[in-house]
Protein backbone atom coordinates (compact mmCIF):
# COMPACT_ATOMS: atom_id res chain seq x y z
CA UNK A 1 0.00 0.00 0.00
CA UNK A 2 2.61 2.03 0.57
CA UNK A 3 4.25 2.12 -2.68
CA UNK A 4 1.21 2.56 -4.46
CA UNK A 5 0.05 5.68 -2.30
CA UNK A 6 3.81 7.37 -2.52
CA UNK A 7 3.66 6.61 -6.18
CA UNK A 8 0.37 8.30 -6.58
CA UNK A 9 1.24 11.48 -4.86
CA UNK A 10 4.75 11.71 -6.44
CA UNK A 11 2.55 11.94 -9.98
CA UNK A 12 0.31 14.46 -8.30
CA UNK A 13 3.10 16.93 -7.51
CA UNK A 14 3.53 17.30 -11.45
CA UNK A 15 0.54 16.76 -12.84
CA UNK A 16 -2.23 18.91 -10.71
CA UNK A 17 -3.65 22.21 -10.27
CA UNK A 18 -2.21 24.32 -7.72
CA UNK A 19 -4.18 23.65 -4.68
CA UNK A 20 -3.89 19.91 -5.19
CA UNK A 21 0.17 20.16 -5.45
CA UNK A 22 0.66 22.48 -2.35
CA UNK A 23 -1.40 19.72 -0.22
CA UNK A 24 0.39 16.71 -1.92
CA UNK A 25 3.81 18.60 -1.29
CA UNK A 26 2.80 19.11 2.43
CA UNK A 27 2.06 15.08 2.50
CA UNK A 28 5.26 14.34 0.96
CA UNK A 29 7.04 16.29 3.22
CA UNK A 30 5.82 14.85 5.95
CA UNK A 31 6.19 11.22 4.51
CA UNK A 32 9.60 12.04 3.25
CA UNK A 33 10.59 12.48 7.24
CA UNK A 34 10.99 8.58 7.60
CA UNK A 35 13.87 6.83 5.92
CA UNK A 36 11.75 3.81 4.26
CA UNK A 37 9.00 6.40 2.94
CA UNK A 38 12.12 8.38 1.64
CA UNK A 39 13.63 5.47 -0.28
CA UNK A 40 10.21 5.16 -1.97
CA UNK A 41 9.32 8.33 -2.62
CA UNK A 42 12.78 8.28 -4.77
CA UNK A 43 11.67 5.63 -6.41
CA UNK A 44 8.72 7.03 -7.96
CA UNK A 45 10.42 10.15 -8.99
CA UNK A 46 11.93 10.71 -12.41
CA UNK A 47 14.20 13.75 -12.21
CA UNK A 48 14.80 13.57 -16.15
CA UNK A 49 11.14 14.86 -16.55
CA UNK A 50 11.35 17.22 -13.56
CA UNK A 51 14.79 18.53 -15.23
CA UNK A 52 12.93 18.97 -18.64
CA UNK A 53 9.99 20.87 -16.78
CA UNK A 54 12.26 23.03 -15.32
CA UNK A 55 13.50 24.10 -18.39
CA UNK A 56 10.30 25.59 -19.88
CA UNK A 57 9.32 28.99 -19.04
CA UNK A 58 9.77 29.38 -15.14
CA UNK A 59 6.96 27.77 -13.00
CA UNK A 60 8.38 29.11 -9.06
CA UNK A 61 5.31 27.36 -7.83
CA UNK A 62 6.63 24.30 -9.13
CA UNK A 63 9.94 24.60 -7.50
CA UNK A 64 8.68 25.69 -4.29
CA UNK A 65 6.36 22.39 -4.39
CA UNK A 66 9.71 20.04 -5.57
CA UNK A 67 12.03 21.46 -2.52
CA UNK A 68 8.53 21.25 0.19
CA UNK A 69 7.86 18.17 -1.20
CA UNK A 70 10.70 16.48 0.06
CA UNK A 71 11.60 15.41 -3.53
CA UNK A 72 14.98 17.42 -3.05
CA UNK A 73 15.76 16.23 0.19
CA UNK A 74 15.32 12.66 -1.31
CA UNK A 75 17.69 14.35 -4.27
CA UNK A 76 20.40 14.81 -1.70
CA UNK A 77 19.34 11.46 0.50
CA UNK A 78 20.51 9.72 -3.05
CA UNK A 79 23.88 11.62 -3.16
CA UNK A 80 24.45 10.48 0.82
CA UNK A 81 23.98 6.97 0.18
CA UNK A 82 24.43 5.52 -3.56
CA UNK A 83 27.55 5.20 -5.73
CA UNK A 84 28.70 8.28 -7.38
CA UNK A 85 28.87 6.30 -10.58
CA UNK A 86 25.13 6.02 -10.26
CA UNK A 87 24.40 9.75 -9.99
CA UNK A 88 23.62 10.94 -13.40
CA UNK A 89 22.79 14.44 -15.16
CA UNK A 90 19.34 14.69 -14.79
CA UNK A 91 19.71 14.63 -10.77
CA UNK A 92 22.23 17.24 -10.70
CA UNK A 93 20.03 19.11 -13.48
CA UNK A 94 17.14 19.58 -11.06
CA UNK A 95 19.62 21.26 -8.68
CA UNK A 96 21.05 23.64 -11.63
CA UNK A 97 17.42 24.78 -12.70
CA UNK A 98 16.76 25.40 -9.03
CA UNK A 99 19.83 27.41 -8.36
CA UNK A 100 19.14 29.63 -11.19
CA UNK A 101 15.99 31.34 -10.47
CA UNK A 102 13.94 33.57 -8.29
CA UNK A 103 15.76 34.89 -4.52
CA UNK A 104 12.96 33.41 -2.66
CA UNK A 105 13.83 29.90 -4.31
CA UNK A 106 17.68 30.27 -4.04
CA UNK A 107 17.04 31.26 -0.19
CA UNK A 108 14.71 27.61 0.25
CA UNK A 109 17.99 25.74 -1.70
CA UNK A 110 20.04 27.47 0.50
CA UNK A 111 18.22 26.66 3.36
CA UNK A 112 18.43 22.79 2.25
CA UNK A 113 22.15 23.34 3.06
CA UNK A 114 23.35 21.82 -0.89
CA UNK A 115 26.90 22.56 -0.50
CA UNK A 116 28.26 19.24 1.10
CA UNK A 117 26.40 17.44 -1.82
CA UNK A 118 27.68 19.77 -4.57
CA UNK A 119 31.32 19.54 -3.37
CA UNK A 120 30.77 15.31 -3.27
CA UNK A 121 29.98 15.43 -6.87
CA UNK A 122 32.91 17.35 -7.71
CA UNK A 123 34.52 13.66 -7.88
CA UNK A 124 32.76 12.54 -10.75
CA UNK A 125 34.13 11.32 -13.39
CA UNK A 126 31.61 12.98 -15.53
CA UNK A 127 32.31 16.02 -17.55
CA UNK A 128 29.11 17.52 -17.38
CA UNK A 129 27.79 16.19 -13.83
CA UNK A 130 31.02 18.82 -12.39
CA UNK A 131 29.85 21.42 -14.76
CA UNK A 132 26.61 21.09 -13.27
CA UNK A 133 27.67 20.94 -9.95
CA UNK A 134 30.13 23.81 -10.25
CA UNK A 135 27.22 26.08 -12.15
CA UNK A 136 25.18 25.21 -9.36
CA UNK A 137 27.90 26.46 -6.76
CA UNK A 138 28.56 29.34 -8.92
CA UNK A 139 24.77 30.61 -8.65
CA UNK A 140 24.36 30.38 -5.02
CA UNK A 141 27.87 31.79 -4.36
CA UNK A 142 26.51 35.07 -6.64
CA UNK A 143 23.62 35.24 -4.76
CA UNK A 144 25.42 35.06 -1.57
CA UNK A 145 27.87 37.69 -2.87
CA UNK A 146 24.69 39.85 -3.56
CA UNK A 147 23.80 39.98 0.63
CA UNK A 148 27.06 41.84 1.30
CA UNK A 149 29.32 44.97 0.18
CA UNK A 150 32.19 44.32 -2.72
CA UNK A 151 34.52 45.07 -0.25
CA UNK A 152 33.05 42.67 2.95
CA UNK A 153 34.51 39.12 3.13
CA UNK A 154 32.48 36.88 1.05
CA UNK A 155 29.30 35.62 3.58
CA UNK A 156 29.43 32.23 2.28
CA UNK A 157 33.28 31.77 2.88
CA UNK A 158 32.96 30.15 6.09
CA UNK A 159 30.49 27.41 5.11
CA UNK A 160 32.39 26.83 1.98
CA UNK A 161 35.39 26.20 4.18
CA UNK A 162 33.61 23.86 7.10
CA UNK A 163 33.33 21.77 3.97
CA UNK A 164 36.76 21.98 2.53
CA UNK A 165 34.93 23.94 -0.34
CA UNK A 166 37.98 25.25 -1.86
CA UNK A 167 40.53 22.89 -1.68
CA UNK A 168 37.93 20.54 -3.55
CA UNK A 169 37.39 23.31 -6.37
CA UNK A 170 41.42 23.88 -6.48
CA UNK A 171 41.84 19.70 -6.89
CA UNK A 172 39.11 20.18 -9.72
CA UNK A 173 40.96 23.41 -10.84
CA UNK A 174 44.17 21.09 -11.27
CA UNK A 175 42.30 18.06 -12.84
CA UNK A 176 43.73 17.22 -15.99
CA UNK A 177 40.55 14.81 -17.37
CA UNK A 178 38.27 18.02 -16.66
CA UNK A 179 37.56 20.35 -19.47
CA UNK A 180 37.98 23.74 -20.13
CA UNK A 181 34.43 24.94 -19.05
CA UNK A 182 34.97 23.04 -15.70
CA UNK A 183 38.24 24.88 -15.39
CA UNK A 184 36.77 28.03 -15.82
CA UNK A 185 34.17 27.66 -13.13
CA UNK A 186 36.28 26.68 -10.35
CA UNK A 187 39.06 29.16 -11.09
CA UNK A 188 35.91 31.68 -10.88
CA UNK A 189 34.00 30.37 -7.87
CA UNK A 190 37.06 30.56 -5.81
CA UNK A 191 38.23 34.27 -6.98
CA UNK A 192 34.65 34.93 -5.73
CA UNK A 193 35.40 32.95 -2.28
CA UNK A 194 38.25 34.98 -1.82
CA UNK A 195 36.96 38.41 -2.89
CA UNK A 196 38.34 40.68 -0.91
CA UNK A 197 40.52 38.28 1.04
CA UNK A 198 44.02 37.38 0.07
CA UNK A 199 44.32 34.15 -1.68
CA UNK A 200 47.45 31.99 -0.32
CA UNK A 201 50.35 29.92 -1.68
CA UNK A 202 50.41 28.94 -5.44
CA UNK A 203 46.58 29.41 -5.84
CA UNK A 204 47.02 32.92 -5.59
CA UNK A 205 49.22 32.71 -8.32
CA UNK A 206 47.49 30.16 -10.73
CA UNK A 207 43.98 31.26 -10.38
CA UNK A 208 45.07 35.06 -10.74
CA UNK A 209 47.02 34.11 -13.66
CA UNK A 210 44.24 31.93 -15.20
CA UNK A 211 41.50 34.80 -14.65
CA UNK A 212 43.86 36.97 -16.19
CA UNK A 213 43.77 35.39 -19.10
CA UNK A 214 40.35 34.58 -19.48
CA UNK A 215 39.12 38.43 -19.37
CA UNK A 216 39.97 37.60 -23.04
CA UNK A 217 37.74 34.56 -23.09
CA UNK A 218 35.54 34.33 -26.20
CA UNK A 219 32.88 33.19 -24.23
CA UNK A 220 31.09 36.40 -23.22
CA UNK A 221 29.93 34.96 -19.73
CA UNK A 222 33.08 34.01 -18.76
CA UNK A 223 34.84 37.32 -19.89
CA UNK A 224 32.86 39.02 -17.54
CA UNK A 225 32.39 36.45 -14.74
CA UNK A 226 36.66 36.57 -14.78
CA UNK A 227 36.62 40.55 -14.87
CA UNK A 228 34.19 41.10 -12.04
CA UNK A 229 35.77 38.26 -10.06
CA UNK A 230 39.33 39.84 -10.34
CA UNK A 231 37.69 43.23 -9.12
CA UNK A 232 36.97 41.71 -5.87
CA UNK A 233 40.27 39.75 -5.34
CA UNK A 234 41.50 43.36 -6.22
CA UNK A 235 39.90 44.72 -3.02
CA UNK A 236 42.65 42.97 -1.40
CA UNK A 237 46.24 44.77 -1.39
CA UNK A 238 48.31 41.34 -1.67
CA UNK A 239 45.58 40.26 -4.27
CA UNK A 240 46.08 43.19 -5.92
CA UNK A 241 49.97 43.45 -6.51
CA UNK A 242 49.62 39.91 -8.11
CA UNK A 243 47.22 41.19 -10.61
CA UNK A 244 48.84 44.06 -11.79
CA UNK A 245 52.36 41.97 -12.31
CA UNK A 246 53.40 42.60 -15.88
CA UNK A 247 51.89 46.04 -15.91
CA UNK A 248 48.10 44.15 -16.74
CA UNK A 249 45.08 46.69 -15.63
CA UNK A 250 41.91 45.06 -14.92
CA UNK A 251 39.25 46.22 -18.20
CA UNK A 252 36.75 48.03 -17.14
Amino acid sequence: MRTDIINHLVSLILNSDKVTSNMTSISLGQLAQNAENRAEIIKGIDFKSISEIFRKPKDDDLRKTIINSGVLDSLFFILDTHDLSSVTLPYVDVIQQLSNCSIEIKLMLQSKKPYPHLLYLLNHTDNDVILYAINSIFNILGFGAKQTSSSSQHPHFETMSTYGGVDKLYSVFKRSDVNKKVKDKAAICIGKLYSSKELQGEMKTEIISYLKIQVNSSDSNTKVSSVSTLKGLAQNPENKIEIEKEEFKIPK
